[in-house]
């Protein structure tokens, strides 16, 4: 970086040829440091989509593991329940069978 002072009143006069030929020998190499930036910024923008995508990715897999989880615990609950009601139809069918094996009186005191 370039500076420019003035020490003697009206000597930035004398400088202005200077600092033009300065700042215009500058432009090619600010032009090439901008084009650097903007590859650097997309490279930047690349990497930050691919981390979102595969963060996103991530959470589909967790939501789907979590739906598996989820309808294998229902399924359960469900086989479970039913076990639960042939246990207490399979109890009432043997209450019945018993009585139809007892004597007309002892049925009707049951």
């Amino acid at each position: 970086m370039e500076r420019w002072k003035e020490t003697k009143s009206g000597e930035l006069r004398t400088l202005i040829p200077t600092i033009v030929s300065t700042i215009e020998a500058a432009v090619p190499e600010l032009k090439r440091k901008l084009e650097i930036a903007k590859e650097q910024a997309e490279i930047e923008r690349l990497k930050w989509e691919e981390e979102r995508r595969r963060m996103e990715q991530q959470r589909q897999r967790e939501r789907e593991e979590q739906a598996r989880k989820t309808a294998s615990h229902d399924l359960m609950a469900a086989i479970s329940a039913w076990d639960e009601a042939r246990k207490v139809e399979s109890y009432f069918s043997a209450v019945l069978q018993a009585t139809e094996d007892l004597e007309p009186i002892k049925r009707d005191v049951c």
